[in-house]
């Protein structure tokens, strides 16, 4: 856990079973709350991994995620990379993706779901991966909204099937036809309308 101020009564810390704020699946997830930095204060809370290595090609680093608070009120939610040996060069690190607080719940209006994001790494080796909350308070009173992380995890991504095709489809089926990579056998059917993203539907648990 790091900090960039030196008022630190708000790092993240695990979050404990309570029906507010709860985990995505246990009984605990990485949690940081809001905290009145003071007006105009640029805020960074950091949660560092371990140094994660082997990391193989063709690799998605996924997470579930949510915020408790509705609409947005200006929070960035930054996922940072570094691959540094040291842990607390923070220096290293660069942004591997940012999402606004609209960006980071899709789900639903309120905003207050459970959402996996899924980021498809270009890059194999060991690495430090780093959750950023990035706020700058507009006023004197509290701002922002909380970040609650859970289900870490990064997985080797399937290779994508050859020739897909949909012969035959009707208002309520379809046929659907594809070359199978040798020696793969189960296989995760995605659909949705026309021009959709299958990489931003979120996963069954």
């Amino acid at each position: 856990v790091r900090d960039n101020r030196t008022n630190t009564g708000q790092n993240w810390k695990r979050n404990a079973p309570q029906a507010t704020f709860p985990a995505y699946q246990g009984t605990d997830c990485a949690f940081v709350d809001r905290e009145n930095t003071g007006q105009g204060v640029l805020a960074e809370e950091w949660l560092i991994t371990p140094q994660i290595t082997g990391i193989p090609a063709s690799s998605q680093f996924r997470f579930f995620t949510r915020q408790t608070v509705s609409g947005d009120a200006g929070t960035k939610y930054q996922i940072r990379v570094s691959s540094s040996a040291d842990q607390t060069d923070l220096s290293a690190f660069t942004v591997l993706q940012e999402y606004t607080e609209t960006e980071l719940s899709t789900l639903t209006a309120d905003q207050l779901d459970y959402e996996e994001k899924i980021i498809n790494l270009t890059f194999t080796g060991a690495r430090y991966f780093a959750f950023v909350k990035v706020f700058t308070q507009p006023g004197p009173a509290t701002g922002g909204d909380r970040w609650l992380v859970d289900n870490v995890r990064i997985i080797q991504r399937c290779t994508d099937p050859q020739n897909l095709g949909a012969p035959t489809i009707t208002s309520s089926t379809a046929h659907v036809t594809w070359n199978a990579i040798p020696g793969v056998t189960d296989f995760e059917v995605i659909y949705g309308p026309a021009g959709f993203d299958p990489e931003a539907i979120p996963a069954e648990p």
